[in-house]
């Protein structure tokens, strides 16, 4: 009698804890108001920073890209659009863009918005001391890495301003991925005066000035970041939001009452367990579609049990039901990976493992087998812990892996952090053992995939260090001719791929619900959603 009461207590005091988290959530919602053209977006999580060369993740992107504008945007096909310029030349060996500035750009203060601006904010990213964590992206200009590396000046960098709107920019070799790159906060410009007078604390309400649709009006830590239509922006008349409302929900669930509550207008994802609901109780309301994304799970090779235990790595590999998983986890499109190049990028062939047609019962009796010669059996297990961040259905992810490593007899621990510690973490490697890896491409191009095993680049968590693949790396980045590039491009993809450091799992699709009453709302497989080609129907 005695459990049965604790038991009803503990029941009680985790419904009425869940009670109280959704209604603290209602209840600021309740406090803001909303205005016809006052447009309510979740992000997962809420930004270290606005700083566009700093902040790290996905979900700041969305803000910054409606904070401030580069070069070019990004249609919903991934093609480049104008942004502050209105056209390029370029070059005959395709080495040197110069892009010409509009002259009606302008930053929130009303300054013009000038290619100075340009050859500031892309030096500042690249410097070490600004700690960038995708500096790597500009390596593809001419002697950005030897001005990191020391050997040259940051002058050298491969960027000028020929007027104050013809901006020139020199590559260090062709790449057909550039004018895409450019959507990328990294390459945004900045306003000098700004980190003149406040350094790194230029990015707060009140002080920020950006040139893009909208401005930071207010921003509550964990709670809500509050943007304002621009009035200098250079296409104001045709951008119809006058707010635009981010607020980070972790909670999967409760992101999905608000919803239903009218409260949210657009999620950034819907709980896999709530698929079959959605698609029945809304299905025009639910937009779904490919999303240049694998998930996957990584390992940190710079410590035990993981460091020089290939064997060990492949053997965990095997162990995952890929199938099982995308038919009854995720449940909503997603594609069993067994290649870290997501198949709708045409452009190379992409490796597959070479157990990839095998049976699942063939691949466990394998794993088994390596697994013993690694070490471990069920006398001696692997005791490990997985990390994952607050996520219901990165959740639901780790706990079948979790199960399926239960198979070879390893002892799994889940550790559940919150988003911004658990990419901490893997970015110091003190920590961390296994962890849920999801890698969403930073622009269209299969290249983007092979920053994550780059021994410098800020996007390589789990310490992969290989030298021969650093030297094909940048061969293949100096690679003109296309066949060559492609050749080099599938070699880098299986290199990675066997070290085992990271293992695909899924290629993700995009899952959210979007009122019927905004419009204008695009796929995009990137998930590049700009506010600005947002309305709410009246």
């Amino acid at each position: 009698m005695h459990k049965r009461v604790l038991a009803k207590l503990s029941l009680t005091l985790i419904v009425l804890t869940c009670y109280c988290s959704f209604q603290s959530l209602r209840d600021s919602f309740a406090s803001e108001t909303h205005s016809t053209q006052h447009l309510r977006r979740s992000i997962q999580s809420s930004p270290d920073t606005l700083d566009p060369h700093v902040a790290l993740g996905i979900h700041p992107l969305s803000v910054l890209r409606d904070l401030y504008e580069g070069l070019t945007n990004a249609s919903a096909d991934n093609e480049a659009l104008p942004g502050v310029a209105t056209k390029w030349d370029i070059s005959e060996d395709r080495k040197k863009y110069t892009f010409h500035l509009r002259h009606d750009a302008k930053w929130s203060d009303g300054t013009p918005v000038t290619a100075e601006h340009f050859v500031f904010g892309w030096k500042r990213a690249l410097d070490p001391k600004t700690t960038s964590p995708k500096a790597d992206l500009i390596y593809i200009i001419e002697n950005a890495e030897e001005i990191v590396k020391g050997t040259k000046k940051i002058d050298d960098l491969g960027i000028k301003a020929i007027d104050p709107y013809t901006f020139e920019v020199t590559l260090r070799n062709p790449y057909p991925y550039f004018l895409n790159l450019l959507t990328h906060s990294i390459f945004f410009p900045l306003l000098p005066s700004q980190i003149e007078k406040y350094g790194q604390n230029f990015a707060k309400p009140g002080i920020m000035v950006s040139n893009g649709a909208f401005t930071l009006e207010e921003w509550q830590p964990q709670s809500k970041i509050l943007l304002k239509k621009n009035p200098h922006y250079w296409d104001q008349e045709n951008v119809r939001l006058t707010n635009v409302s981010f607020y980070p929900i972790e909670d999967q669930n409760a992101l999905f009452k608000l919803y239903r509550a009218n409260d949210i207008d657009f999620t950034y994802i819907i709980p896999d367990s709530q698929y079959d609901f959605v698609r029945k109780n809304f299905p025009n309301e639910f937009k779904g579609g490919s999303y240049l994304t694998t998930a996957g799970i990584g390992f940190n090779l710079t410590r035990p049990p993981f460091k020089d235990n290939l064997k060990l790595r492949e053997a965990l590999s095997l162990a995952i039901n890929r199938e099982f998983i995308c038919e009854r986890i995720t449940k909503t499109g997603e594609i069993p990976a067994y290649s870290w190049v997501d198949p709708s990028i045409k452009e190379i062939k992409a490796p597959s493992f070479s157990y990839k047609n095998m049976t699942q019962a063939e691949r466990l009796k394998l794993a088994k087998k390596l697994y013993k010669e690694a070490g471990y059996s069920k006398e001696k297990p692997l005791e490990v812990e997985l990390r994952y961040d607050t996520n219901d259905n990165h959740k639901k992810l780790v706990l079948a892996i979790s199960t399926m490593w239960k198979d070879l007899g390893v002892k799994t621990h889940l550790v559940n952090e919150e988003l911004k510690v658990f990419l901490q973490n893997r970015q110091m490697k003190q920590v961390t053992e296994a962890f849920r890896n999801f890698w969403n491409l930073d622009y269209f191009d299969p290249f983007s995939f092979t920053q994550l095993f780059l021994s410098y680049s800020g996007s390589n968590t789990s310490g992969y260090n290989c030298a021969a693949y650093d030297d094909l790396y940048k061969k293949a980045m100096t690679s003109a001719e296309p066949q060559e590039r492609e050749e080099r491009l599938y070699n880098l993809s299986k290199m990675a791929l066997e070290s085992h450091a990271l293992l695909p799992i899924f290629h993700a699709v995009t899952k959210r619900l979007v009122k019927p009453w905004v419009e204008g709302y695009e796929h995009n497989s990137l998930d590049i959603v700009y506010s600005k080609n947002l309305s709410i129907k009246k």
